[in-house]
């Protein structure tokens, strides 16, 4: 819930209290309007819960003083928030109120501030990135937090100082000037803001995402990163590689006011619903096909159902493998590299040496690694052709050479890049980047998915002695 919306919901609940329709528009005409006729009692509510981003909220209304007498008054020192009406009181007690919460709003708020500095600064010296930029994102909840609480105590303490000053000139008595101590306060709560979370925490996430800082653990008998484990890619990407729009289905048809889902596919209702992408092809975001594929990649996209090796559970091929809807495991060892995918059961067997030309082409194609650095480089040749990057039909030819860049960034991530080169189908080649998750429940493994057995009678139904009804 948003600030804005959160103190709206809390006055229409104080509004409901006390039996007041017009609650809820008279005190947002105090805070924001010239007009001040309508004050005649505050409600005041401080709920300093830090954690949920809580704010002061002042309640003014206009009634009858014959009815704000009997109203229940708070007690200051039965705690917060307060529950009561202050009704009948001066200017200068409400005033006196407000210092007496702000002192505990102040000291609270200087209590838990040292405590997470107090961490921030143990993990510094630990060196855990993702953890100092979460603490630096706690740091940022605090003082913005104060910021906002500040400047409407400033608001709230205006007010009352031109209402006392209002009673002092009818009883003949000088005037306090109003101080300002609201953009002093800005600005200290900015720059402290700006010194704690825009400097140091915007640089440790940045660190924590570039790798940068991470020396990752070695795998065992060996110099370099350990990558076992099991991994998933968390986009859209098996949908459209391309920035795309949410669309009602994979397969369209055109409608009388626009696409819809087309026949085969309407019963899906919004499960058969694409996702919308922000895309992970890099540079201007668009595949760069000569024209003949790009027409391929257009009939492709409008008879999806009938030609994506997905649907009929072929081999996913590389890199689709590796964002496609179900995890995988690398198991690396002294001398060996495997990828054990739970899609249709696919391996790949990677190669730490080149074997010279695969044989045969098939649809998972010949993986060699090298390394560069703590990065893994896998060279992937000899793919057949027949596979596809992703639902939107995007496609390839036989000619096909994928590197693979695998860099471990922390413990649970891995930067992926894949630079996908195909003279025939491509006008130069292009990028891919994502992040892999590592899966961290305590029994993360891949299953059995032998999604072969699932579209048989799809392939093979037709020809069944007795084929079966729709």
């Amino acid at each position: 819930m948003g600030l804005l919306a959160q103190y709206e919901a809390h006055q229409v609940r104080a509004a409901e209290y006390n039996n007041l329709p017009r609650a809820r528009i008279r005190a947002h005409q105090h805070l924001s309007g010239p007009d001040r006729s309508l004050t005649s009692y505050h409600r005041i509510a401080l709920t300093p819960d830090l954690d949920g981003l809580r704010l002061i909220t002042l309640l003014t209304t206009a009634c009858p003083r014959t009815n704000c007498a009997h109203r229940p008054r708070p007690d200051p020192a039965a705690g917060l928030p307060l529950r009561g009406v202050m009704a009948n009181r001066s200017p200068i007690a409400h005033a006196d109120l407000l210092q007496q919460y702000k002192r505990r709003y102040v000291a609270r708020m200087h209590t838990q501030t040292s405590s997470v500095l107090a961490g921030f600064s143990r993990m510094h010296t630990r060196r855990r990135p993702l953890r100092q930029a979460l603490t630096s994102l706690r740091i940022a909840t605090l003082f913005i937090n104060r910021l906002f609480i500040n400047r409407l105590f400033d608001h709230l303490f205006d007010r009352l100082r031109d209402r006392r000053n209002t009673r002092l000139t009818g009883m003949g008595h000088p005037t306090e000037s109003a101080a300002q101590p609201g953009p002093r306060t800005l600005l200290a709560s900015a720059l402290l803001f700006a010194f704690v979370v825009v400097g140091p925490g915007t640089a440790f996430a940045a660190g924590h995402l570039a790798g940068e800082h991470y020396t990752p653990p070695r795998a065992p008998g060996t110099t370099h990163p350990d990558f076992n484990g099991v991994w998933q890619a968390m986009n859209e990407a098996n949908y459209d590689l391309e920035a795309h729009v949410g669309r009602p289905a994979m397969s369209l048809r055109e409608g009388p006011h626009g696409p819809l889902p087309s026949a085969a596919v309407i019963a899906l209702g919004a499960v058969g619903a694409v996702p919308p992408s922000l895309g992970v092809v890099k540079g201007d975001g668009t595949i760069p096909y000569k024209p003949q594929a790009l027409a391929k990649r257009d009939a492709n996209h409008a008879d999806w159902l009938n030609r994506d090796p997905e649907v009929k559970c072929y081999l996913p091929g590389i890199p689709r493998a590796n964002y496609i809807d179900h995890p995988f495991q690398i198991l690396q060892g002294e001398r060996s590299l495997f990828f054990a995918y739970q899609y249709a059961g696919a391996v790949r067997d990677v190669y730490l040496k080149d074997p010279g030309l695969a044989p045969v082409d098939s649809w998972m194609g010949q993986s060699v690694a090298t390394w560069d650095g703590d990065t893994l480089v896998i060279d992937v040749t000899a793919q057949n052709g027949e596979t596809w990057f992703d639902r939107a039909g995007n496609h390839h030819s036989g000619q096909l050479h994928v590197r693979e860049r695998y860099t471990l960034t922390g413990p649970d991530h891995i930067r992926y890049q894949v630079t996908i080169t195909d003279p025939e189908t491509f006008t130069r080649p292009w990028d891919i980047e994502m992040i892999l998750y590592r899966r961290v429940e305590a029994n993360a493994q891949i299953m059995q998915f032998k999604c072969v057995e699932y579209v048989e009678e799809l392939l093979y139904g037709k020809w069944r002695r007795h084929p079966l009804e729709d």
